[in-house]
């Protein structure tokens, strides 16, 4: 025997295999080669994977809806502090964010949701029909539903390499018509349901995360910088006026009416502007550097969809030029991909700080450069102030080229997900049926949509897909946000079911049963064409299960043989003509003759089922010594592959760590959010029902709300000398009598307060953000009118800012602390 396994090894490991004692020697070099608890590792690696991909793919959608819900929140509670909008019209809105109390909810019959179960999976399986409903959607509301729905819902998987592929082939069929009718000036430029399904896709956890680690510390860095790096002209200009008039108190000696000419030609302007454009190319150029050397990490659906827009690019437009064939590219990779993850690196999970209005500044001026080069065009008359960049554009435009073309360098879609599909096939038993969680309005809408279009996206009215539609009926009412519950779908071909239900059928009438689903009797004798297509459907159906339960056959032998090949005993007498049947046969008796019955044992199981696969291989003639080969080869094959796969199922299931890390950490900050806006409209309404306390239904205090606000008082007088009163309406006689108090909102960020008292009595009050402040000021707006004031912007600044830090200066009256809370939101 050991001569016999010396022999075998000595073989020419990359000759093909002729016969199976060369199979089998080819099979034990390379399983030798493998560490053996490779498969558990790999196995424990993915089922860990599938745990994590379902969880991230919920906490995505749910995170999505939130950040929706507050971003209208947050505009309501706005419109609230400006007395635009009463607290009952807030509270109506986002009731379904301030109710705890359970609602009934709605159910779907079992029948009709089996049916939604296979219209979500034939539109999985087709992705024509979704390609077709995106062309055909015209409604902000139902492109907004379209998306949550493919992208996060029915394809939120990022990670399945079947979700993965279909979605990308949808994406394929969208483009393809795109290109048939789209001009190469506005490609990829219009905010359609196409451009929006590929923005959401490209900026979805998996991609973001690989972005962070290209770019991350590129944006960080570029965060960091001490100044604005600003290089409009008047912008500058005015940014020295307000610097210095804000800092100081004080006016400055610069004229606001300067002419352009003027300002172009003041030297601090211009060694300004020289300054930042150089720093401006240099993150810029930085940038597309990065992404040059680290093309590889970014993922591969993005990357697969620049190479296509690329392809069908230079096959639709065959007279353009490599800029105008790239800027198509650049119109997905840099417009909708990149550039809105460096303006809004706060909102994409980039850093977990908000971004103010100084680093937001920055972060669009290098993505305008950036978003300029991938457009293949200079700065012109609109923007005059950028074509100080124009030399820069000219200098590095064939390095963006070259980056596209790295960019676009990927293997085809089959190719990519192989190895994927490989691994789940060959170490994770994951064979519960595919499911899909959906909340039960996003069932609704979908429905709907595809009622409305459904002689566009399916014109054959005898398909399987019509006919489920047709047995839906019409889409049922949505539900309000309280009473939306979520669904678990079975999805299933209802091809499959129908034949299940007439396999049944056949057999309850051959048993002499009655009871039989509807349509699936089975037809009369005489009946020959039903019963020719009865038969054909039957036979059919035997034919896939006996397909099903071989591949589940073969799977478990070649898995029961990895484990013996290493270790069962060779027969030196062995022939290399016998089958791997006859050589496990002729094994497992030299273990008997040495008494070894447990190796005998084992390897008679794999004897009996190899030959049960090669029994069910009879019916495509195959013979039991190609079944030995072809088992054999296939073991080789798959033991390769999964020594190769080690390294990246690990990159792979760190990234989906990383990724899910990121969306829990955004849930938290978000989750904060909305706590502080259900605080602060609990506490409004306490005080419109003149509620003195201040604790909320959740037995919180009111937190910063229940603090003393420091209030610093300045007369008509001092405010006038101060340069903060422009001009007023109030009558000379009364002016010697009033006095105004400034107070920082201490439950607003932002907001200041600020009552007029005629003789220590308040008259009135009104509420100022520094926020928009400083939007007036970066608009160059001198003046805001408040009531009967006209106040400069500069020094209502300067004082706000020394209020806010403590700095304020003696007025000449006692500060005072405490006093009145205000008068409720907006003051």
């Amino acid at each position: 025997a050991a001569d016999a396994d010396a022999a075998l090894m000595s073989d020419d490991p990359s000759a093909e295999p002729s016969n199976t004692l060369e199979a089998y020697g080819a099979v034990l070099r390379v399983v030798r080669a493998t560490p053996a608890s490779l498969t558990q590792e790999l196995e424990t690696q993915l089922k860990a994977m599938h745990e994590d991909k379902a969880n991230l793919q919920q906490q995505v959608k749910d995170n999505y809806i939130l950040a929706q819900d507050l971003e209208i929140f947050d505009q309501k509670i706005k419109m609230l502090v400006k007395n635009k909008i009463s607290l009952e019209e807030v509270a109506q809105t986002v009731s379904h964010l301030l109710e705890d109390e359970e609602h009934a909810m709605p159910t779907i019959p079992p029948p009709t949701k089996a049916l939604y179960g296979q219209m979500f999976f034939l539109l999985q399986q087709n992705p024509m029909y979704l390609a077709t409903l995106t062309r055909q959607l015209q409604l902000p509301t139902d492109i907004d539903n379209m998306l949550r729905i493919v992208v996060l819902s029915l394809f939120g998987d990022q990670y399945n390499n079947h979700e993965e592929r279909t979605l990308l082939s949808m994406f394929q069929l969208i483009l393809r018509e795109e290109f048939r009718t789209g001009e190469l000036g506005n490609f990829m430029r219009a905010n359609t349901a196409t451009t929006s399904m590929l923005s959401m896709y490209a900026r979805r956890p998996g991609s973001i995360t690989a972005v962070k680690d290209v770019i991350g510390d590129l944006i960080v860095e570029l965060l960091s910088e001490p100044e604005m790096l600003e290089v409009d002209p008047h912008k500058v200009y005015m940014s020295i006026i307000n610097d210095y008039e804000t800092r100081t108190g004080e006016i400055s000696n610069l004229s606001r009416d300067a002419t352009p000419e003027q300002i172009a030609s003041t030297d601090e302007v211009m060694i300004k502007v020289a300054d930042h454009t150089g720093r401006l190319q240099s993150y810029a150029h930085r940038f597309l550097r990065t992404l040059f050397e680290h093309v590889d990490q970014l993922l591969y659906g993005v990357r697969w969809i620049c190479r296509q827009l690329n392809m069908m690019a230079r096959e639709r437009f065959t007279e353009a030029s490599e800029e105008q064939l790239y800027s198509i590219v650049g119109g997905f990779f840099f417009l909708r991909f990149i550039s809105p993850i460096i303006v809004t690196p706060d909102g994409n999970n980039i850093v977990d700080t908000k971004v103010d209005k100084k680093q937001r500044r920055n972060l669009m001026l290098v993505a305008k450069v950036l978003q300029s080069l991938s457009n293949g065009v200079q700065f012109g008359e609109k923007e005059q102030y950028m074509m100080v960049f124009n030399d820069f554009l000219l200098s590095v435009r064939p390095f963006t080229n070259e980056l596209f073309e790295k960019i676009c360098s990927v293997e085809d879609l089959e190719e990519a997900l192989a190895l994927d599909h490989f691994l789940l096939a060959n170490t994770v038993d994951i064979t519960q049926a595919k499911r899909l969680q959906i909340s039960f309005n996003e069932v609704v809408q979908m429905h709907a949509m595809l009622k409305e279009h459904i002689t566009a996206i399916c014109p054959d009215v005898h398909s399987p897909f019509m006919k489920v539609m047709f047995m839906l009926g019409s889409a049922p009412e949505e539900v309000p946000r309280q009473r939306n519950p979520m669904l678990i779908l079975d999805l299933e071909d209802p091809e499959e079911v129908e034949r299940r239900q007439a396999v049944r059928g056949a057999s309850r009438a051959g048993n002499g049963s009655a009871a039989q689903p509807v349509g699936s009797e089975a037809p009369a004798p005489g009946d020959a064409g039903r019963l020719s297509m009865f038969t054909s459907m039957r036979v059919s159906t035997l034919e896939a299960q006996l397909n099903k339960e071989e591949q589940e056959a073969r799977k478990v032998a070649k898995a029961m043989l990895s484990q013996l090949l290493p270790v069962f005993p060779l027969p030196a007498d062995a022939d290399p003509d016998w089958s791997l049947v006859e050589l496990l046969e002729r094994s497992k008796n030299l273990c008997v003759d040495r008494e070894d019955y447990e190796m005998a044992q084992r390897l008679k199981d794999a004897q009996d089922k190899v030959d049960y696969v090669a029994r069910l291989a009879r019916s495509r003639d195959e013979t039991a010594y190609e079944v030995g080969m072809s088992l054999l080869k296939e073991l080789k094959q798959n033991q390769l592959a999964l020594i190769n796969s080690r390294e990246k199922v690990a990159r792979n299931a760190m990234r989906l760590r990383r990724a899910l890390e990121s969306i829990v950490a955004r849930r938290q900050q978000l989750e904060e959010t909305l706590e502080i806006y259900r605080q602060y409209l609990y506490n409004a309404r306490n005080e419109v029902m003149g509620g003195g306390a201040q604790t909320s239904k959740r037995g919180r205090t009111g937190g910063r709300r229940n603090q003393r606000k420091a209030e610093v008082k300045y007369t008509y007088k001092q405010l006038k000398e101060k340069r903060v009163i422009i001009s007023c309406d109030i009558i000379e006689s009364a002016v010697k009598h009033v006095t105004f108090v400034f107070a920082k909102n201490e439950e607003i960020p932002g907001r200041f307060d600020i009552t007029a008292q005629v003789k220590g009595v308040a008259a009135q009050t009104a509420s100022v953000f520094l926020d928009e402040l400083l939007e007036d000021q970066s608009k160059s707006i001198a003046e805001v009118e408040m009531d009967q004031l006209v106040l400069n912007v500069n020094m209502l600044i300067h004082l706000l800012t020394s209020t806010s830090s403590g700095d304020a200066e003696d007025t000449g009256e006692e500060p005072c602390r405490g006093g009145q809370q205000g008068r409720g939101p907006g003051g």
